[in-house]
């Protein structure tokens, strides 16, 4: 099969990849890390077909007003300006108060703008009583963010917010609710997320 694929060298291992979003952003396509591409699916074929969870989307309306913020080099919101501008009390009630109306006590993971949302997101759900932490890599250290995974995927914790770090690989079956209070205009971040 792999010489029929034409992956196989006589020269070097093997490498083969697998991936649930087979396009990158930075202009990086997979064709040029891989001689070919034998197999792929549209997300929506895969959700048809049950190899994904079907979605449900709701959507929260805000007055947040998204015009003067600029985009970064992959044509994404900027994360400190985006930050600054999603981050509010109010905002941040509008996300505490779907989840307690649509996720019915549900292990829920967070997308959020940068590392303050996250914490402070996080920090919203925990005074009201819902256990909830953040996950990021600026200043936590790899211990304590496996510690924070491994008591949400055993239930311990029911809110999980995060800042570019559950976006590629990541697995929790237990997940019944995501919300993405970070606003993209990236198609690949969204399908990610």
């Amino acid at each position: 099969l792999l010489k029929k694929l034409r992956v196989f060298d006589d020269d070097g291992p093997i490498l083969i990849g697998f991936t649930a979003t087979p396009f990158r952003t930075a202009g990086i396509h997979l064709q040029s890390v891989f001689q070919c591409i034998p197999y792929h699916q549209r997300l929506d074929t895969m959700i048809r077909r049950g190899y994904l969870a079907a979605i449900r989307a709701y959507r929260i309306p805000s007055d947040t007003d998204l015009s003067g913020v600029r985009l970064d080099k992959d044509g994404d919101y900027d994360s400190t300006q985006l930050g600054n501008i999603v981050n509010t009390p109010e905002r941040n009630a509008l996300i505490l108060g779907a989840y307690t109306h649509k996720g019915e006590n549900q292990a829920c993971i967070v997308f959020c703008a940068n590392v303050q949302h996250a914490e402070d997101i996080a920090a919203l759900f925990s005074r009201n009583g819902i256990p909830a932490a953040a996950i990021h890599s600026r200043g936590l250290r790899s211990e304590e963010r496996t510690r924070r995974i491994e008591a949400f995927k055993h239930g311990q914790i029911k809110i999980l917010t995060n800042f570019n770090v559950l976006t590629e690989g990541f697995d929790a079956p237990a997940t019944k609710l995501v919300v993405l209070a970070r606003p993209t205009t990236s198609g690949v971040a969204l399908a990610q997320m």
